[in-house]
């Protein structure tokens, strides 16, 4: 695989003792470091998905019409950026405020792990799409209940209301349901009219749609309910109280972030 080379000048700031002194002061060192950028044809960093042309989009998707791209389990979104080019030059310079050289360099790998280069152009990762269904203001058309196109970042915690890129139409019918159960009606001709993403390459996308969710959680939260029942059934004491009263907190969380209304036996 061909790689485009950037040579870091990283400053840290160490603490040292200068001559004929006793205490430590910071001082500023500079050392280099080099990372490859993976140079990457079309084909082998596939468009995973596209976008409608009037579907409002977040600041991070500069380039709505490359759609985004799929390399080593991340996604990418076109920059402006070309290698070599101002806005990514071949040596950059990287100040850090820790005292550790460690850090350091984990600050600077940092700032170009997230980077790759297709076709002359510099990709930046970005989140696994989904799609979230919002209410505003105090439901019956004050305000009104949306959905809209967000990105995964870390381990967000998923509820009832947001849905895999995959399931386009079930998000739409549970915005639909939501805007009604809101007394929001005048939002639903809207929501109908979501376009969302065009899934081109189903195999990247990894978040669990909403049903499989809600199923997962009911199964997670009946075992935990069984073991509350098993350790009320026996000799109690305070503790014990307490970690039967996080339990069922903990099953009371899922139902209500899964929209559970039932734990069945």
């Amino acid at each position: 695989m061909n790689t485009f080379e950037v040579t870091a000048k990283v400053t840290y700031r160490p603490e040292r003792i200068p001559p004929r002194c006793r205490k430590p002061r910071r001082v500023d060192e500079v050392f280099e470091m080099t990372m490859e950028i993976p140079v990457l044809q079309g084909a082998q960093a596939p468009v995973a998905c596209a976008f409608h042309a009037d579907e409002f989009l977040p600041n991070g998707v500069r380039h709505p019409k490359e759609g985004l791209r799929f390399y080593g389990d991340r996604f990418y979104t076109r920059t402006d950026a070309t290698p070599g080019g101002d806005g990514f030059p071949a040596v950059r310079y990287i100040d850090t405020y820790t005292g550790d050289r460690r850090e350091a360099e984990r600050e600077a790998v940092a700032k170009f792990e997230d980077r790759i280069i297709v076709d002359g152009f510099v990709w930046k990762a970005i989140g696994e799409p989904y799609y979230s269904v919002v209410g505003y203001g105090l439901g019956n058309n004050h305000g009104g209940s949306g959905l809209h196109l967000n990105f995964m970042y870390g381990s967000k915690l998923m509820t009832s209301h947001d849905f895999a890129a995959t399931e386009l139409e079930t998000a739409i019918e549970g915005a639909v349901e939501f805007a009604r159960g809101r007394g929001d009606d005048q939002s639903v001709n809207r929501l109908r009219e979501f376009k969302g993403v065009k899934v081109l390459l189903p195999e990247a996308f990894k978040i669990v749609p909403q049903s499989l969710r809600a199923a997962s959680k009911e199964a997670e939260a009946r075992v935990i309910a069984d073991r509350a029942a098993e350790m009320l059934s026996g000799d109690l004491t305070r503790e014990s109280l307490r970690e039967i009263e996080d339990m069922l907190k903990g099953i009371r969380d899922m139902m209500w972030h899964h929209d559970i209304d039932v734990i069945g036996n």
